[in-house]
């Protein structure tokens, strides 16, 4: 040590000297330091992480408190418009690209859905579905309310190319997509598109089917974003089969097998375009539009329509 002092080495050759003598004498790191500083080391470092994991957790809990009012409110809000004529539209949310979030707009048009202790009053309207059109559509669920119908109109609402339509062809922006997109032009005319269209909030993605699963069609249409969670199966399938618009008569239900198996197997590049459209990606566990089954922790509802 008086040798040392006498040299006045500087920091750095003090270092390179300790790790000199480390190295040739073959000493440890839990010999040069006391077992007690390692331990004191280690414990401040699990302190440490302890009060990240703290404030994690409690930055999740403040989420997630927020997300279950905000779902409280919508399921809410989507039990009465299943029982009750949508009158208002709400204001829609937009992204932050000033794009349209959530489901697509509501029509105008009331349909009315009737209980048990309405069965009479709305016979006598005739807005009550009969058992055929029930089994058809899968819309009952044993003990509870019936879908009711349209009132019988000459309209239809029918869904064509955008290349038939006058005045799309000046909408396309941007690349073509494999995938068809559904626009609203009308009122009782709604285009598919294999280009964004300017100034038009989409509807929906179209996918082809494969083989002969469905024969009588030849493509199915997907919702872009997913049911609000919360919402029952029973009351998704009222609000489908009675809210969004039947193209050429036929419509929207929970998505089945045999749909999720095809958005499967294309979800790469659906999910882009989804992405694109602001819409939710398709990914996760769905609802296969059983009449019975509860909707479990975790699995999601989305919608889908047939197309000829």
């Amino acid at each position: 040590m008086d040798v040392l002092e006498l040299m006045k080495l500087s920091k750095e050759e003090q270092v390179l000297l300790i790790r000199h003598l480390q190295e040739m004498w073959n000493i440890s790191e839990k010999d040069l330091f006391p077992s007690l500083q390692l331990v004191e080391g280690i414990k401040r470092i699990e302190d440490l992480c302890q009060e990240i994991k703290t404030l994690q957790l409690s930055k999740e809990k403040a989420e997630l408190s927020s997300v279950t009012d905000e779902t409280k409110t919508v399921s809410e809000d989507v039990g009465k418009a299943v029982a009750q004529p949508i009158n208002q539209p709400k204001q829609p949310k937009l992204s932050k690209n000033g794009k349209r979030l959530g489901r697509p707009p509501k029509s105008a048009k009331t349909i009315s859905v009737s209980t048990d202790t309405e069965k009479t009053s709305a016979e006598t309207k005739g807005t009550v579905v009969t058992e055929e059109e029930v089994a058809n559509t899968d819309a009952v669920v044993a003990g509870e309310a019936k879908i009711a119908d349209e009132p019988i109109t000459d309209n239809v609402i029918h869904l064509v190319d955008a290349e038939q339509v006058e005045g799309t062809e000046k909408l396309k922006m941007g690349k073509y997509y494999d995938f068809e997109i559904i626009y609203k032009w009308d009122n009782l005319l709604y285009v598919k598109s294999h280009y964004v269209l300017s100034g038009l909030y989409p509807e929906g993605v179209c996918i082809k089917y494969e083989g002969n699963i469905k024969p009588e069609y030849s493509q199915f249409a997907i919702s872009l974003s997913d049911e609000f969670a919360g919402v029952t199966i029973y009351q998704a399938k009222a609000y489908a089969a009675n809210k969004l618009p039947r193209f050429e008569g036929e419509r929207w239900k929970i998505m089945d097998f045999a749909q999720q198996s095809m958005a499967r197997k294309v979800s790469a590049d659906l999910n882009r375009l989804l992405n694109k459209l602001s819409g939710d990606a398709f990914r996760g566990s769905y609802a296969v539009g059983g009449k019975t089954e509860l909707l479990k922790q975790g699995v999601k509802i989305r919608y889908a329509i047939d197309i000829k």
